[in-house]
């Protein structure tokens, strides 16, 4: 059920923060005007052979396309974020008609501006990096009308590469990724993601486990849904997921659910990304969420608004026996209350737990699993360079 909250009131204009608050973690969507609830997304009769609905054999067929692509999932069976679907494909032939090729994923919405803005987010910032860490738009259509607004019934589509299942999905099914090898590989690739977003001027503001897909069996891991990328120093953040926002933006956010102030005025900096990035980490690394069991988002956004450090650096969780004591530090140094003290994008590419990490497909980490006489010396030695960092930075 679509639970809706009036935050304030800007030039006359209404602000609405809509909240899913249904099983798995929804964003916020921040906007001008009502927002409706959301609803399944209809099918759009010109680019389907079939007029009936997305179903499994589909062919999607658009003259804005490179490729036909035959759909491989029932309606049933599509992902559904709220704002678009996503169903699995393979590309078809041209010669035979037939299936070919790698799957990939086709997601479908109406909202053509959010869609190009995705296309056009990642492959900027695909085209900016030497390394693979966002995921690669193989074909996209994104209508466009004369007046620049949206038309009933158009519907975008961009087609990519497939992962395997989110990094959500992920980690609650696997914990493999709590230590070790896997650990660095996979923070190094969430950090790489970022910096890639960040070299480009842009805050992501949308960081959250189910933003990242994992891929074959290297258990790669690569960025996805950078629509929500907004210049540094822009206003308010155009997605945002309430569980992994940072405590200055959900001050801001209580203060006008409590009637302190009209305005949702806030500036969006890296520094928002980086609680963010801490956040999905502490459940990569302890196996549980940040925020305690059964908090709906309204105490979560309360608890965000007034929490303390010193809950945060003293939370047992962080002190089980299972945590990497390099990966606790990382997550702290995200998981600084004051935004001027947390770590930038370019401190955590260079945190002692990740020196040596070079590839997101292959590592060459020499460390074992926690616990052996190794690891320890290991640890220890990494200490070391540790307190020397601190020492040089802070």
């Amino acid at each position: 059920m679509a639970l809706k909250f009036h935050v304030c009131i800007q030039s006359s204009i209404t602000w609405l923060l809509l909240f899913a608050v249904s099983s798995g973690v929804s964003s916020f969507v921040l906007t001008a005007g009502t927002l409706q609830p959301r609803q399944s997304i209809p099918a759009l009769r010109a680019v389907f052979d079939s007029t009936h609905g997305r179903e499994e054999g589909d062919v999607v067929s658009d003259k804005g396309l490179d490729h036909d692509y035959v759909l491989h999932t029932a309606p049933s069976e599509a992902i559904s974020s709220g704002t678009a679907e996503i169903q699995e494909a393979y590309r078809r032939c041209d010669e035979t008609g037939e299936p070919v090729g790698e799957k990939v994923m086709i997601k479908f919405s109406e909202n053509t501006k959010m869609m190009q803005r995705e296309v056009e987010n990642t492959e900027d910032i695909s085209d900016a990096s030497n390394e693979d860490f966002i995921i690669n738009v193989l074909d996209h259509n994104i209508p466009h009308s004369s007046t620049n607004e949206k038309m009933r019934g158009d519907t975008a589509l961009i087609v990519m590469e497939k992962g395997s299942e989110d990094l959500l999905s992920y980690i609650n099914n696997n914990d493999d990724l709590q230590h070790g090898d896997k650990l660095r590989q996979t923070m190094y690739s969430l950090v790489k993601s970022i910096a890639s977003i960040h070299a480009k001027g842009l805050v992501w503001s949308d960081v959250k486990l189910s933003n990242f897909i994992v891929q074959d069996e290297a258990k790669t891991v690569k960025a996805i849904d950078l629509e929500s990328c907004a210049p540094v120093g822009s206003y308010n953040p155009p997605k945002f997921t309430p569980s992994t926002c940072p405590p200055e933006f959900a001050w801001v956010i209580q203060r006008c659910l409590d009637g302190q102030v009209d305005d949702v005025d806030h500036q969006v900096d890296y520094s928002f990304d980086i609680w963010s990035l801490g956040v999905i980490l502490w459940s990569v690394v302890t196996g549980t969420s940040f925020h305690r069991e059964n908090m709906d988002i309204e105490a979560i956004t309360a608890t965000l608004a007034t929490i303390d450090q010193h809950s945060i650096d003293n939370d047992e969780r962080l002190y089980y026996d299972t945590v990497d004591r390099l990966a606790r530090d990382f997550i702290l140094k995200c998981l600084r209350v004051d935004p001027l003290e947390r770590a930038t994008i370019e401190d955590l590419q260079w945190h002692p737990l990740l020196v040596g990490s070079t590839s997101a497909t292959g590592s060459t980490f020499t460390s074992k699993e926690p616990g052996s006489t190794y690891e320890q010396n290991h640890i220890s030695a990494y200490e070391e360079q540790l307190q020397q960092y601190y020492n040089q930075n802070y």
